[in-house]
């Protein structure tokens, strides 16, 4: 599946195939990469229904005269088993994701699997919470948070009275 995508985008932009379950990341470097936002990915992924990041794709947006080839830039080789504690230690809560390195055309790409969690809501360390809306991940607003927390499969919510007022003060 993964290469079967890479290999399109050869020949058309990274915003085709953009969607709730992919998402493109770009980076110069392993620590850019663990500085930038793939905990925020893996969150919004996490509280959707999963997906995949795949990490050496760069934007379509930043390809100048359709030359679609150009976006497939690849990425580092990394240790997954480090780079999977740091990710995880970003998060509220250890998900079982995957990291793999994925060779295409002589450059490397570590794609990052997200399974759906539905037992519980998936945070940020810092305790933000995000959503899938397209092709982006965005904050989730507290509505959203309130359904998300309502729609958890392990809690039978039915008993409970939530006071909304909590979230505008």
């Amino acid at each position: 599946m993964i290469t079967d995508i890479l290999e399109q985008l050869k020949t058309q932009p990274s915003e085709n195939f953009e969607s709730e379950n992919i998402e493109f990341k770009s980076y110069a470097s392993e620590n850019a990469f663990h500085n930038g936002n793939v905990s925020d990915e893996i969150c919004a992924l996490a509280n959707n229904s999963g997906g995949h990041i795949i990490v050496g794709v760069v934007d379509s947006s930043n390809i100048k005269d359709q030359k679609w080839n150009s976006q497939l830039k690849g990425f580092a080789k990394i240790d997954l088993d480090t780079a999977k504690e740091r990710l995880l230690g970003k998060l509220s809560l250890k998900i079982p994701i995957t990291l793999k390195e994925i060779m295409f055309e002589n450059k490397n790409y570590l794609v990052i699997e997200v399974p759906n969690i539905t037992h519980s809501l998936v945070t940020t360390s810092s305790g933000k919470v995000f959503l899938r809306e397209g092709k982006s991940s965005i904050p989730a607003t507290p509505e959203q948070i309130l359904l998300l927390v309502k729609n958890l499969q392990s809690y039978d919510w039915s008993g409970e009275e939530i006071d909304l007022d909590i979230f505008n003060s």
